[in-house]
């Protein structure tokens, strides 16, 4: 050690700044369609009916997509909102959150898939619960 003193300042002086965190943007939900049904069920129905767990009276349960101890997924009473957890900062409509859980992409066959299986597993019980 030589004992000399260095400001803080002058050692990072001339350095760049460090890149800004990059977050996840959320991805834009679809608006809902009086043509698809499915668009029409609001996210707490449709996010109980896909993860077997309950909405809290604050709107949130523990994500399925990573490990959650305390629920960061919020449950949006709005069908164009659908769902966002701030944990793994995913979410969506409920074609995109879906897919997610199914790991299907919300394109091409795979949307065609995610419609089939959300038609075979919601519609039915909707229908059901009108009657």
């Amino acid at each position: 050690m030589t004992g000399e003193v260095y400001e803080a300042r002058a050692i990072v002086e001339g350095l760049p700044d460090p890149p800004a965190p990059r977050r996840r943007e959320r991805p834009p939900a679809a608006r809902p369609s009086s043509d698809d049904p499915l668009l029409a069920i609001p996210p707490p129905v449709w996010a109980e009916a896909l993860t077997s767990a309950v909405v809290g009276r604050d709107g949130k349960i523990r994500c399925p997509l990573h490990e959650d101890r305390t629920p960061s997924m919020h449950v949006y009473d709005e069908a164009d909102r659908g769902v966002w957890c701030f944990g793994c900062e995913q979410g969506g409509d409920i074609y995109t959150f879906a897919g997610l859980l199914w790991g299907l992409e919300r394109r091409g066959g795979d949307f065609l898939e995610i419609r089939r299986r959300l038609e075979a597993e919601l519609l039915p019980a909707l229908r059901r619960a009108a009657a």
